[in-house]
């Protein structure tokens, strides 16, 4: 019995057993399905999630105009008054070339290269991807790329640089979608203008400009060859930064083009062999950083809307710009590079008001604080013109004798620069000797206030104070307002106001700005212009402003020097340009005894003599009693001995 019991509760305790393990069973079975139906479901939601990410905030595309401007980096381009460009500031896009315009082997060399079945493909090329992934699977790397000069363009266009599936699929799409839009050519213009051949230049003509100094319409096939090699790797392949790798990569497009019968095998070998000249980046020199920042803010207030390409003409001469860079260096010399270093500033402008040649300091690089435009100062003597030139307009001629003597005016007693007086002179010699005890009587005689309006009708905007010492030049002023105010009389008596742009457009020609002239404003009478022109000629003849001769031209200016050789000025005009130079240091402490006559003077004859070379020589016209220095001696010479028969008699 008790047996056939435990038989029986162990056949009870196994039968439990089996069922306990086949509810697990089936309750574990239960449990994995849910697993699994789950992670089908996250996995559905993470497909759905990728495909919507990838279309979500893809952009639409238009058409090719909508396009020429899109994500363009800010740049700045600045051509010069022939159309050369001498400078890029960021980013550099060229002008717009149409395919028209370009030699065939520019386009073809880069369709060669780049996508050889663009014209049979809808924007992906199936072919290329295929061979591109087998070559890169046997390789074991990335060697080979199989996007499209489309897909390329959208990438440039549209899209990050991440080297994701996300992007990838993007940009296939994208590249459908232009295909859709545009025609080819449109596509291969667009893409010809936009892609980024290295050193900062985006486009064919950009990278034209750069490497070889010419625009993409003059390529030789050689250079041709060489841009489109350097799509690959825009840094690596920069013909400026190594040549040799560039060069091996214009080979392989030359074959190229050659395996697809778009050159002949003779024009293969011979641009093979061409010699290439890479043109050289020079930094920013000659002073040029001064020109493209004043440019820069002249054009901000020329046009509100500047486009993002910008390209900036300039009214600037390279030959002259060169000149006064070359004359601000010699002739500052060691000075320029001391621990307190002597600062110039040079601006010269023709007879439109256009501005040939602006250096505003000694070395950009080291300080870009521009003297010309910023920079304001005591003009000393310089400031005389103003003095005199009211004094003609008030009645006084140039033969008219004042006394070179101890003179107080309003308890103020004026000393000349040498300590020494000359007795009874005429205005003229007072004028070219930089008498300031004859300055300050002429002011006091027609008015302190007449010469402070004089000098404001010819464009000086600082506050001035009609009191005796004005007429040595106490107030201040910049060294363009200066040279802008002796341009009149250099102009006949017309004011007409400096600039430096010319024309403000984008990189497809869209003019922004162009400069037209103004009517020239008369502020000063012929009769005046005559007679103080006979004088500041006479400066320079027999005057303080002796270095300023220039061997072959006639030259008329004023010299000057503030107080304490603080400032030192030469301003002065032939009959093609007025130059006016500053010196002296930023922190307004004395210079070693510098004046108007000497190194101002010196960087005035150097600059000039470059400036006018070539340029035909014209007489400026002045009035015909005082033309020679001569005829002025010989006229003082009677007035003071007319001087001293007068005292005789009087003793």
């Amino acid at each position: 019995m008790i047996a056939k019991a435990a038989g029986r509760l162990r056949d009870l305790v196994v039968r439990a057993l089996r069922r306990g393990r086949a509810l697990a069973a089936e309750r574990s079975s239960r449990t994995l399905a849910a697993i699994a139906a789950l992670g089908w479901a996250i996995g559905a939601v993470g497909v759905l999630a990728f495909a919507v990410s990838i279309f979500v905030g893809l952009p639409g595309v238009s058409n090719a105009e909508s396009l020429w401007a899109l994500n363009r980096q800010r740049g700045v381009t600045f051509v010069d008054a022939t159309g050369t460009v001498i400078g890029v500031r960021g980013p550099s896009y060229g002008r717009r070339v149409t395919i028209a315009e370009l030699p065939s082997f520019v386009p073809a060399a880069f369709l060669a290269i780049e996508d050889q079945r663009f014209y049979r493909h809808d924007g992906v090329d199936e072919q290329a991807l295929a061979r591109a992934a087998a070559v890169n699977f046997t390789s074991g790397a990335t060697v080979q790329g199989g996007s499209t000069i489309t897909q390329q363009l959208v990438k440039n266009l549209f899209l990050t640089p991440d080297r994701t599936l996300r992007r990838k699929l993007q940009e296939i799409i994208l590249a459908r979608r232009v295909e859709r839009k545009l025609e080819k050519n449109e596509i291969l213009e667009l893409y010809l203008n936009r892609v980024y051949l290295g050193e900062n230049a985006f486009g064919v003509d950009a990278a034209a400009r750069r490497y070889f100094g010419k625009p993409a319409t003059q390529l030789k096939l050689e250079e041709a060859a060489m841009l489109a090699g350097l799509p690959k790797a825009p840094s690596s392949y920069a013909p400026s930064q190594n040549f040799e790798r560039a060069k091996a990569r214009q080979l392989v497009v030359l074959r190229t083009m050659r395996e697809g019968r778009v050159i002949t095998r003779q024009e293969s070998e011979t641009a093979a062999a061409a010699p290439i000249r890479v043109q050289k980046r020079r930094p920013e020199d000659a002073g040029l950083g001064y020109v493209f920042d004043a440019a820069m803010e002249e054009a901000r207030g020329r046009a509100l809307d500047l486009p993002a390409d910008l390209m900036v003409q300039i009214t600037i001469d390279q030959k002259a710009q060169r000149a006064a860079a070359d004359a601000v260096t010699s002739q500052l010399g060691k000075r320029a590079k001391a621990k307190n270093p002597l600062q110039a500033a040079l601006v010269s402008m023709d007879e439109s008001g256009a501005i040939r040649a602006l250096v505003g300091g000694a070395d950009y690089q080291a300080s870009k604080f521009n003297r010309v435009t910023q920079a304001k100062r005591q003009p000393g003597s310089s400031f005389k013109l103003f003095v005199f030139a009211a004094a003609m307009e008030a009645g006084l001629t140039p033969e008219t004798v004042r006394v070179d003597g101890p003179v107080t005016i309003r308890g103020w007693s004026p000393g000349n620069y040498h300590q020494s007086y000359e007795g009874a002179v005429t205005l003229s010699t007072a004028f070219a000797k930089s008498l300031n005890t004859v300055a300050a009587q002429v002011a006091e005689d027609i008015g302190q206030e007449r010469v402070v309006t004089f000098a404001h009708r010819l464009g000086l905007h600082s506050k001035m104070q009609p009191v005796p010492a004005i007429a040595l030049g106490v107030t201040e002023a910049t060294p363009l307002e200066m040279t802008t105010a002796f341009a009149v009389f250099m102009r006949g008596g017309e004011l007409v106001p400096a600039f430096l742009v010319q024309r403000l457009s984008d990189s497809r020609g869209q003019i922004a700005y162009e400069h037209e002239a103004e009517p020239a404003v008369r502020v000063v009478d012929p009769s005046v212009v005559l007679a103080m022109n006979s004088m500041l000629s006479r400066v320079v003849q027999a005057g303080t402003g002796t270095h300023a001769r220039i061997a072959g031209y006639e030259a008329a200016g004023k010299t000057g020097t503030s107080q304490e050789y603080r400032d030192a000025w030469f301003i002065g005009f032939t009959s093609q340009y007025t130059t006016g130079v500053w010196v002296g240091h930023d922190d307004f402490k004395p210079t070693a005894n510098i004046t108007g006559g000497t190194i101002p003077a010196g960087i005035w004859a150097q600059y000039m003599t470059k400036a006018q070379n070539g340029q035909p020589s014209m007489p400026i016209p002045r009035a015909d009693d005082t033309l020679s220095a001569d005829r002025g001696a010989e006229a003082d010479r009677f007035q003071s001995a007319l001087s001293r028969a007068l005292r005789g008699n009087a003793t």
